[in-house]
């Protein structure tokens, strides 16, 4: 008999392999890649004070890292000023609709996290 923890480690571990193996071959197909340093300063300017105000040392370690190479790569920063209001009419729509999502999903997951914390849910 399989237990359930187990199934649920291998089943992320072949998830965790799979989208590897695709982002390996997506990166292959695309010879001139460059590095994007300005969103990897950004990616750790986030992960920083959140690992420190979860102590999670790997977080606040990765973000350190992140935001230190986004800043010895600064030169290479392209113009990232865009605004959201830039684009054809469908991208407009589509930024304010994704913009909508993930405000909405943040309101039920601060619901939701303090329903839990009130143990108003079981």
């Amino acid at each position: 008999m399989v237990d359930k923890t187990s199934l649920l480690f291998w089943g992320i571990g072949a998830l965790i392999i799979l989208l590897g193996g695709i982002a390996w071959l997506v990166i292959k197909s695309k010879k001139n890649l460059k590095p994007d340093y300005y969103s990897l300063f950004i990616i750790g300017l986030i992960w920083t004070p959140i690992g420190i105000v979860m102590e999670n040392l790997v977080l606040w370690i990765m973000g350190a890292i992140f935001a230190i190479l986004g800043l010895v790569h600064k030169k290479e920063w392209e113009n990232k000023s865009k605004s959201l209001m830039k684009g054809s009419k469908k991208e407009k729509r589509l930024r304010m609709i994704l913009i909508g999502i993930l405000i909405f999903l943040l309101i039920v997951g601060t619901a939701v996290l303090l329903l839990l914390e009130l143990k108003l849910i079981p």
